[in-house]
């Protein structure tokens, strides 16, 4: 139909609806609030690899974030952009199509931030990348 927007059904997940390139999930409850996930893939479905780790991020949010928030204040260059800044919020979780996790975060008093931090394949936190 045109117009309408391809929705893939996950059991965990729920509806996910395509949008901008990827799956988005609508607003999911994890202990650091309601998050969003984007998840790669194609207008056929996600990958498997992005909708497993999607998956498993759910169940381990807490601990991701917490190693999120961490990584950041221990980064020079990424704790020095922040001070000053209010505290580190989750803003929501991207999977690329190999799987690797992102976790996004956001600044209390600097609304248009973002700070996305990267997993290596063994959820260690390795990279720090900030906009605004």
């Amino acid at each position: 139909m045109f117009g309408k927007k391809p929705i893939f059904d996950d059991p965990l997940l729920g509806p996910l609806a395509w949008s901008a390139g990827h799956w988005w999930t609508s607003a999911l409850v994890s202990s650091d609030g309601d998050v969003t996930f984007r998840i790669a893939g194609s207008l056929e479905g996600p990958t498997s690899h992005a909708l497993e780790r999607a998956k498993s991020t759910l169940s381990e949010s807490g601990q991701l974030v917490a190693a999120a928030k961490a990584y950041v204040l221990i980064d020079p260059e990424a704790s020095e952009s922040c001070q000053g800044h209010g505290e580190l919020l989750l803003d929501g979780f991207s999977v690329s199509d190999e799987g690797r996790l992102n976790v996004e975060l956001a600044l209390s008093g600097w609304p248009d931030a973002m700070i996305t931090v990267t997993f290596s394949a063994e959820m260690i936190p390795c990279k720090a990348s900030l906009a605004d």
